[in-house]
């Protein structure tokens, strides 16, 4: 699915979730200087609890 492109994985303060976007497609951005200090474990789980849910929509 992925194969071709290169993407990120992020937060979107749109949609207020964890996404994936693809690199050749982001037009602009700019560095806040904000940190996830202390949250890179949970914000990792949360990220693949998506797969989970995803997986099981499938079935």
């Amino acid at each position: 699915y992925y194969a071709e492109t290169a993407n990120i994985v992020a937060w979107c303060e749109l949609r207020q979730a964890i996404r994936n976007f693809r690199s050749d497609r982001i037009e602009d951005c700019q560095a806040t200087g904000l940190r996830f200090k202390g949250e890179g474990d949970r914000l990792r789980q949360v990220w693949v609890s998506g797969w989970e849910a995803n997986a099981s929509a499938a079935v």
